[in-house]
C-alpha cells in the first residue's frame, strides 16, 4: 500500500519484503495518529533498501515502539452524546436483557418440571414403602398373634394331658376296685384304655364334635361300665354314637 510520498517505489512489486514489512507498519502508524488527531510525523523513508544495516533497523524498531508507547498514553477523544445512539444502545441493552431473562426463565422452568417429576417419583416410592411397611407390621402382628395363641394351646394341651393322666389312673382305681371282673385281665385292662383314648381323643381333637361311632372292636361289657361310671353318653339322637363326657364343663 503506497503513501503518496515522494521518492515512493510506484508498485510494491518492485519492494523487498523487508520494505514492504517497514512500509505497512508505518502506514498503519500513520493511519492512528490521523484517527487521534495528531498530524503525519513519521515519514516512509525514500532511500531504504534491502541493504539497511540491522543496527539501523534496530534503532527505528525502538523509534516505532516509542511511538506506540506515546499513541497508548494519549486519551480518547471523546464523541458527542448522540440521542438517536443512546437510545439504540438502550433498546439493544434492553433486548439482550430480555433474551437472557428469558433464557434463565426457561431454564428454571425445564429445573422446575424435573423437580416435579422427581418429586412425583419419590411420593411414588414412599406409598409403596408406607403400604409395605403396613403390610409387615400386619405380618408382624398376626404372627406374633398366631405364635401366643399356639404357646396357649400348647399350655393348655400339656395342663389338660397331666389332667388326664391323672384322672385315667384315678379311674383305673376306681374300675379295678368297683368293678374287678370286668378289669381282672390284662387283656380287658388293655381294651379299657384304647377305649378311653378313642374318647378323650375325640374330645380334645374335634370339640365341635365330640362324639364316636360305636363299632364291633368295641366291648359292649366295657361300654356298659362307662355308661353306668358316667364317663360316656350316648348322642341325643343317635344311640350307636358317645362321646366322653369333659370333665372340665
Amino acid at each position: 500500500m503506497a503513501t503518496g510520498e515522494p521518492g515512493g517505489s510506484g508498485s510494491s512489486s518492485s519492494q523487498s519484503p523487508m520494505e514492504e514489512m517497514i512500509d505497512k507498519l508505518m502506514e498503519e502508524l500513520e493511519e492512528i495518529r490521523k484517527e487521534a488527531g495528531e498530524e503525519e510525523t513519521c515519514k516512509k523513508n525514500p532511500n531504504l533498501s534491502s541493504n539497511v544495516p540491522l543496527s539501523s533497523l534496530k534503532t527505528f524498531k525502538l523509534m516505532l515502539e516509542g511511538e506506540l508507547e506515546a499513541l497508548q498514553e494519549m486519551p480518547l477523544e471523546q464523541l458527542p452524546p448522540d440521542p438517536e445512539m443512546l437510545q439504540e444502545l438502550a433498546v439493544e441493552e434492553v433486548q439482550r436483557t430480555a433474551h437472557c431473562n428469558a433464557r434463565t426463565l426457561e431454564f428454571y422452568k425445564k429445573k422446575l418440571e424435573e423437580l416435579k417429576e422427581k418429586k412425583r417419583k419419590y411420593e411414588t416410592k414412599v406409598k409403596r414403602a408406607t403400604m409395605v411397611s403396613q403390610t409387615l407390621d400386619r405380618l408382624q402382628s398376626q404372627y406374633l398373634s398366631d405364635e401366643e395363641k399356639a404357646v396357649a394351646l400348647e399350655r393348655k394341651h400339656n395342663r389338660t394331658s397331666t389332667l388326664f393322666r391323672f384322672l385315667r389312673g384315678q379311674m383305673h382305681f376306681i374300675l379295678e376296685t368297683l368293678y374287678p371282673k370286668e378289669m381282672s385281665t390284662p387283656e380287658s385292662i388293655k381294651h379299657m384304655e384304647e377305649l378311653l383314648d378313642c374318647f378323650v381323643s375325640q374330645m380334645l381333637n374335634a370339640p365341635n364334635d365330640p362324639y364316636v361311632e360305636l363299632n364291633e372292636t368295641m366291648e359292649e361289657e366295657h361300654i356298659t361300665l362307662l355308661l353306668r361310671a358316667n364317663l360316656i353318653t350316648h348322642h341325643p339322637t343317635d344311640i350307636t354314637r358317645v362321646k366322653f363326657i369333659d370333665p372340665r364343663v
